[in-house]
């Protein structure tokens, strides 16, 4: 009686099995993958995506959802693939040019990834998140004034969003251009006012300083003249963020590690003791 139950049941499994759609059957394939990559089995990941990967024709949203675990698979380039021929299949579906803009990133390739997004039009529902591509693959081309004009553009036709005067600020950073960053952050403090929108604010601006900062402590090293006003102006800038917030570790840390480079090693270290101290009073 037992094994007569298991084979009726094992044949009922494969009859289901059989009889599920192929939308189903890809759900199923991915919900398998995403637990193995959750428990840090890629190969059984890969096992379970492997006929999915190849079947660009699918909804576009079950290609783009199968897309993203190739990526998180490590598998970006076969993300690429399957996003691009998905693109041929499905051309007016803007959101498959989104996706294969931001893999095409991630596989440094900012010329696939700015002709992706070009091709979205401004009346679609993903023309910021195609200008974002765009200038970033533009500085990804070494086109840094492009990228910023891009940044700008979207600025001015999604006042409400952050990301793009963000994406402007990242951008400058990179490119050491220190004063028109700051100038920028000027510009968004008053624009962001949720506590998320200022705490990604004083990330960037904790950046602009220590980079800064280290960058004026090598041209010290290296005996070139050294504007010591802007090196005083950064290092008032950390205390002050260190101040409003106490417990700001990154603050601190950037902080801590200017003076140590001024070699107030001392006050440093005395910075350090009294975060400690505050932080086992708590």
């Amino acid at each position: 009686m037992g094994y007569r139950y298991r084979l009726i049941f094992a044949l009922g499994a494969a009859l289901l099995a059989a009889c599920s759609s192929p939308e189903e059957q890809a759900v199923e394939g991915r919900e398998k993958a995403r637990a193995a990559l959750v428990r840090g089995e890629r190969d059984k990941a890969l096992a379970a995506l492997s006929t999915w990967a190849n079947r660009p024709g699918d909804a576009p949203a079950s290609v783009i959802a199968t897309a993203d675990l190739l990526v998180w698979a490590g598998e970006a380039p076969r993300a690429v693939w399957l996003l691009e021929a998905a693109v041929r299949h499905h051309p007016e579906h803007h959101d498959l040019r989104i996706a294969l803009g931001n893999a095409a990133l991630l596989v440094s390739n900012p010329s696939l990834a700015s002709a992706a997004a070009r091709e979205v039009p401004p009346e679609s529902e993903h023309h910021l998140a195609a200008l974002m591509i765009q200038a970033q693959a533009e500085a990804g081309l070494g086109n840094l004034e492009e990228a910023l004009a891009l940044y700008q553009q979207a600025e001015e036709l999604y006042p409400e969003t952050p990301e793009p005067r963000l994406g402007r600020i990242a951008a400058l950073l990179r490119e050491r251009r220190y004063e028109e960053a700051q100038a920028a952050l000027d510009e968004a403090r008053e624009l962001f006012e949720s506590d998320a929108g200022r705490a990604r604010l004083r990330r960037f601006e904790i950046t602009l300083h220590t980079a800064r900062l280290e960058g004026l402590s090598k041209q010290r090293k290296a005996g070139r003249p050294v504007d010591e006003t802007a090196a005083r102006k950064a290092l008032a800038a950390l205390e002050r963020l260190v101040a409003e917030q106490p417990d700001d570790l990154l603050a601190l840390q950037a902080l801590t590690r200017a003076l140590s480079q001024e070699g107030r090693r001392e006050e440093a270290a005395a910075r350090v003791r009294a975060a400690m101290e505050a932080d086992s009073k708590a």
